[in-house]
C-alpha cells in the first residue's frame, strides 16, 4: 500500500492492486476521480491544502483544483509525458500518457 502518515496518526492510501483505467479531465466525476485526487494528494501534488480535495477529503469531481494538482504532475514527469504526446506544455487532461506513468509509479511503490 502507499500510505501517508499525518500528524493525528491517519493512514491514508491506495489499495497496492489499483491501476487507472480511465483518461479524466476537468468536469468528469466519479471514483477513479477519487482515486487521482487521492494519487495526487499522496504523490506530492496537493489537491488542495484543507477543506474539499484534500488529503483524507478527496472528492469524486475533477475540477480546477484537479486540474492544477495534474498540471504540476505532468509538469514534473515531462519526458514521460509530455515529450511522447509532442507537447510542451501541461494540459491538465489526465489521459494516455499521465496515466500510464502514475501506473508505473504505483506499481513501483
Amino acid at each position: 500500500l502507499i500510505q501517508t502518515h499525518l500528524a493525528k496518526n491517519t493512514t491514508y492510501s491506495i489499495p497496492a492492486t489499483f491501476r487507472f483505467t480511465h483518461y479524466l479531465k476537468e468536469g468528469d466525476t466519479g471514483d477513479e476521480v477519487r482515486m487521482l485526487q487521492r494519487f495526487l494528494n499522496t504523490h506530492g501534488f496537493s489537491v488542495a491544502q484543507t477543506g474539499p480535495g484534500s488529503l483524507g477529503n478527496e472528492t469524486d469531481y475533477f475540477g480546477p483544483q484537479t486540474k492544477d494538482a495534474v498540471m504540476r504532475y505532468q509538469g514534473a514527469y515531462p519526458v514521460d509525458i509530455l515529450v511522447p504526446m509532442g507537447l510542451t506544455a501541461p494540459t491538465g487532461w489526465f489521459h494516455a500518457m499521465s496515466l500510464k506513468k502514475a501506473n508505473e509509479l504505483l506499481a513501483t511503490s
